[in-house]
C-alpha cells in the first residue's frame, strides 16, 4: 500500500472518533466561547428612558369608511360644448342647433325608457325616485332637477339633486356627492341620447346603400 492509499482509506474511515472530530466541531469550540460580564458604568447615571414623545394608551375607535373612488365630472360629449359644475348644479353648454336632439323633451322620454317617472313644469323636470349607478352604494335613491336653459345662440342642461336618501331616510349630500351624481346623471343622459342619435344616422345611412 503506497502512501496515496493509506491517506484516502485515512479519509473515508468510520470511526466515530474521527467522524465526530470532523462533523461536530461546534461542540469541541464550545469550552473557547467566551463570557462577558455586565458593562461597568464606573460610577456613570446611565440616562432612562423618557416618555414626553410616548403615544398615549388610549382606545382607538373605528371612523367612518373614507370614499377613495375617484370624481366624477362633467363631460363635454356634445360637439362645441363646455360643462361645469357649480357648487350644485351639473351643467352642459352647447350650440342651439343642437337643442333638437338635446331638450326636456328628449330627456322626459329617456327616463321613461329606464323606468323612472317625471313630471314638467315649463322648463323644469323632477323625476321619481332613481338609483344610482355607482358601484358600492347601498339603497341609495335621488330625485333629480333637470332644467333646460336657452338664449338667443346657445342652450343648456343642468342637473341638481333636489332629495337624497339612504334606506328610506332623507339625508343632505355634501359637495362631493352632488359633484359625483349630478355628474353621473348629466354624462348618462347625454352619452345614451348622442348613442342613440349616431345609431340612427348608421341605420339609416345602412338602409340608403341597400
Amino acid at each position: 500500500m503506497n502512501l496515496v492509499t493509506a491517506i484516502i482509506l485515512a479519509g473515508c474511515s468510520s470511526n466515530p472518533e474521527t467522524l465526530k472530530a470532523t462533523n461536530d466541531s461546534f461542540q469541541k469550540s464550545e469550552t473557547s466561547i467566551p463570557h462577558f460580564s455586565p458593562l461597568a458604568t464606573g460610577g456613570v447615571q446611565l440616562p432612562k428612558a423618557d416618555d414626553s414623545y410616548s403615544l398615549p394608551n388610549i382606545e382607538v375607535k373605528k371612523g367612518e369608511d373614507i370614499d377613495i373612488r375617484p370624481p366624477l365630472i362633467p363631460l363635454a360629449i356634445i360637439q362645441n360644448s363646455i360643462t361645469k359644475f357649480d357648487g350644485e348644479r351639473s351643467l352642459i353648454v352647447y350650440p342651439k342647433q343642437q337643442a333638437k336632439l338635446y331638450n326636456l323633451q328628449q330627456v322626459e322620454r329617456l327616463l321613461k325608457e329606464e323606468g323612472i317617472s317625471s313630471t314638467t313644469d315649463g322648463s323644469i323636470l323632477t323625476t321619481d325616485w332613481a338609483k344610482t349607478e355607482r358601484i358600492g352604494d347601498k339603497s341609495i335613491e335621488i330625485k333629480y332637477q333637470i332644467e333646460q336653459v336657452m338664449t338667443a345662440d346657445v342652450s343648456a342642461l343642468t342637473v341638481s339633486i333636489l332629495h337624497m336618501r339612504r334606506d328610506g331616510i332623507i339625508f343632505t349630500p355634501n359637495v362631493s356627492d352632488k359633484q359625483y351624481y349630478t355628474s353621473e346623471r348629466l354624462n348618462h343622459i347625454v352619452l345614451t341620447l348622442t348613442t342613440a342619435y349616431n345609431k340612427q344616422l348608421q341605420d339609416l345611412s345602412s338602409t340608403l346603400i341597400q
